[in-house]
C-alpha cells in the first residue's frame, strides 16, 4: 500500500474523522474534502467492550476498541489519524433554553446600530450566564433566535440597524468525569478530539433536511445503551435528552426468554425479530442450536416478536414522555426520524407511527459523496454526522467567524465558556 498520509498542518483541513463511541460499537469514519464534496475513504468498526449506557466503563478496553477501529479506518483510507470529533452520550447529559439582551446603542443620528459580530458574541454570553453546578462541563451553545427592538425572526441579524439586540441559545452540559475520561482514552492513543459533539445532534447533521428542520422533526438514535434525542422546529435545535435504554435491553431480553448466549440473541433481534406484531412471519419456525447439553429447539417469529414489541414500546413511551414534559410533541410536523443500531429491527418504524400517531422514517447519512454501500446506514450516522460537523467547522473558520482555532493539548477539555459561545456562533453562521 505504501507510506500513509499524514494528517498535519494543512492536511487538516483535507482530511476529517468522526469517532463514534458507542455502547455496543466504536466507529472511526475518514473523509476527505474534495472540489465536488466530501468523500468516504476509510471505515472502521470493533465491539465496544468499555463502554456502558453510552459512558465509558473501562478506560483499557475502550482504548483497544479505538486502537482496532482507527487502525482499520487508516488502512482503508491509507492515512495516519491525529485528530478526531468526538461523540458523546449517556444520561448525565442535561440542555435548557436561555436568554439573554444586550443595548446596542445609538448612533449619531439616534436611531441606533448596526449589529456586529462582536454583538453577536456579547448577546450569547449574556445568554450563557447559567449558574451550573461545579462537576458540569458546556458542550455546546447553540442560537436558536434573535429579537432587534421585539422583532423576532432574525436568525442572521447582523446589519441589522436597532437599540436592543436578544437572544435565545440551546445549552448541552455533560458530566465532566465523563467527557474528560472520553479525552484520556485518546490521550492514550495519542489521539487530539478537535471536538465532544452531543451523539444526537452529531446524527442530525447527517440525516436530517432543512426542510424538516422547519417544519419540525425529532432525530432519534436508538443506541446500544441509550436513546438520543434532539428536536428542531423553525429552523433551530429546541430540545435535546439521553433515555438510559437502548438496543442492548432488546437484545438482554431476548437472551432470558430464550435462554440462548447474547450473541446470538443479537442475530435474532435483527434477522428473524420484528417491533410490530402484524409484519411477524409467524409461519417460519426459527432453529436455535444447541450444544452438547441442550437439544436445538424450535420457536416461531411470534415469540420473537412477544420479547422484542414490549421493550421497544418501553422506549417509545418513555421518549413519548420526555417530549410532552419539553413541550414539542405537538411541533413534530415532520414527524421522526430513527438513526441506530436498533432503529434497523424490522417493524421499528411500523410500530413508531402507529404509537406517534406521525410520519417516521429511516435516517442515512447524506452528503458525503461515493459513500459505500457499508457505511450508507443508519447504524454510521453519528460518524458521517461527525465528520460533516467538522467540515462546518472548518468552513466558519475560513469564513472568519472564530477569532481563533482551538491550541491542541492532549486530554484537555475546553471549558471555557467564551471559547463555546465562538464555537457556536460558527455553527450556527
Amino acid at each position: 500500500m505504501g507510506s500513509k498520509k499524514r494528517m498535519t498542518g494543512e492536511n487538516d483541513h483535507d482530511i476529517l474523522v468522526g469517532l463514534d463511541l458507542g455502547t455496543t460499537n466504536t466507529t472511526v469514519m475518514i473523509a476527505e474534502r474534495e472540489e465536488s464534496g466530501m468523500n468516504v475513504i476509510g471505515l472502521g468498526t470493533s465491539p465496544s467492550l468499555g463502554m456502558k449506557n453510552g459512558v465509558v466503563v473501562n478506560i483499557e478496553q475502550t482504548v483497544d476498541s479505538i486502537i482496532q477501529s482507527v487502525e482499520e479506518a487508516e488502512r482503508m483510507a491509507n492515512v495516519s489519524v491525529d485528530s478526531v470529533y468526538t461523540v458523546v452520550s449517556g444520561d448525565h447529559i442535561r440542555s435548557v433554553n436561555s436568554k439573554g439582551m444586550i443595548a446596542v446603542g445609538r448612533s449619531n443620528n439616534g436611531i441606533g446600530n448596526k449589529i456586529t459580530r462582536e454583538d453577536i458574541q456579547r448577546v450569547i454570553e449574556t445568554a450563557q450566564t447559567v449558574q451550573f453546578p461545579a462537576d458540569r462541563e458546556v458542550l455546546h451553545v447553540i442560537p436558536q433566535d434573535f429579537l432587534v427592538d421585539n422583532r423576532d425572526g432574525f436568525k442572521d441579524p447582523v446589519g441589522i440597524v436597532g437599540l436592543r439586540l436578544e437572544a435565545t441559545v440551546h445549552i448541552i452540559t455533560a458530566a465532566q468525569a465523563a467527557a474528560q475520561t472520553i479525552l484520556y482514552c485518546l490521550q492514550e492513543v495519542k489521539t487530539y478530539s478537535e471536538e465532544l459533539v452531543l451523539q444526537a445532534l452529531a446524527a442530525s447533521h447527517a440525516v436530517l433536511t432543512g426542510d424538516e428542520k422547519e417544519l419540525g422533526v425529532a432525530l432519534v438514535d436508538i443506541g446500544g445503551g441509550t436513546t438520543d434525542i434532539a428536536v428542531f422546529y423553525d429552523g433551530a435545535i429546541r430540545h435535546t435528552s439521553v433515555i438510559p435504554l437502548g438496543g442492548e435491553s432488546v437484545t438482554r431480553d431476548l437472551a432470558h426468554g430464550l435462554r440462548v448466549p447474547r450473541n446470538e440473541a443479537e442475530e435474532l433481534k435483527l434477522e428473524s425479530g420484528c417491533a410490530h406484531s402484524s409484519l411477524a412471519n409467524s409461519a417460519k419456525e426459527i432453529v436455535l442450536t444447541g450444544n452438547n447439553e441442550r437439544p436445538d429447539r424450535h420457536v416461531t417469529p411470534d415469540i420473537i416478536n412477544s420479547i422484542i414489541q414490549p421493550r421497544m414500546e418501553e422506549i417509545f413511551d418513555l421518549l413519548i414522555k420526555d417530549l410532552r414534559q419539553a413541550e414539542v410533541l405537538q411541533k413534530l410536523t415532520a414527524g421522526i426520524v430513527f438513526t441506530g443500531g436498533a432503529s434497523l429491527i424490522p417493524g421499528t418504524v411500523e410500530l413508531a407511527e402507529e404509537v406517534f400517531a406521525l410520519p417516521a422514517r429511516l435516517g442515512k447519512p447524506v452528503g458525503l459523496g461515493r459513500l459505500s454501500e457499508l457505511a450508507d446506514s443508519p447504524v454510521h450516522a453519528v460518524a458521517a454526522g461527525l465528520v460533516l460537523h467538522g467540515a462546518k467547522q472548518q468552513d466558519a473558520i475560513n469564513r472568519g467567524l472564530r477569532v481563533q482555532r482551538r491550541k491542541r493539548k492532549p486530554a484537555r477539555f475546553a471549558s471555557g465558556r467564551f471559547e463555546n459561545i465562538k464555537r457556536m456562533i460558527a455553527d450556527i453562521f
